[in-house]
């Protein structure tokens, strides 16, 4: 697996493996429009980040297949990076294919020596999502309550960190 920069070109495969509301704000936050569209996905992509943050797109690439996308945003100021936006295509999940394509961005993002933490959110209850940010050393940081509302539901999120010297 490698990671490839994430182009206009792929705005509508990534938009074409979430097609329910539930679908695109578990991948995405509360605030992305649905359906999720080539337009949509542009504005995300060319939307430019606070001047202190950096933020990197990528496509996971396996067998010359595009099956996963992974976003990151980096605060160099502060030393941290935020890994947001993972979705493994359809027909590619269950597989153990997050595992790799994390293990890669967290290599990215330590690469800078001035990041020293990595953290992310989860959904509480996306479960297999959990074991594999704790599989690669991610520790449960707490959780916000009813945080996100979907429909008729509150979903709980999960804020979930590594530091650079928990990391092997």
């Amino acid at each position: 697996m490698k990671l490839i920069r994430f182009i206009s070109d792929h705005y509508d495969l990534v938009a074409g493996w979430f097609t329910t509301e539930a679908d695109i704000t578990q991948w995405g936050g509360p605030n992305l429009p649905f359906p999720l569209s080539f337009e949509s996905l542009k504005a995300i992509h060319e939307n430019l980040a606070p001047p202190y943050l950096e933020r990197l797109f990528w496509m996971a690439e396996k067998d010359g297949a595009c099956i996963g996308h992974i976003q990151l945003g980096i605060d160099r100021a502060n030393g941290t990076a935020r890994i947001f936006r993972v979705g493994i295509a359809p027909s590619e999940r269950g597989k153990g294919l997050s595992t790799p394509m994390l293990r890669l961005v967290i290599d990215e993002a330590f690469k800078n020596p001035d990041v020293q933490r990595v953290d992310l959110n989860v959904y509480s209850f996306n479960k297999p999502a959990i074991r594999a940010y704790s599989k690669l050393g991610f520790m449960d940081e707490g959780t916000r309550r009813s945080f996100t509302k979907v429909g008729s539901q509150r979903w709980d999120n999960t804020m979930m960190g590594l530091l650079r010297d928990e990391w092997v």
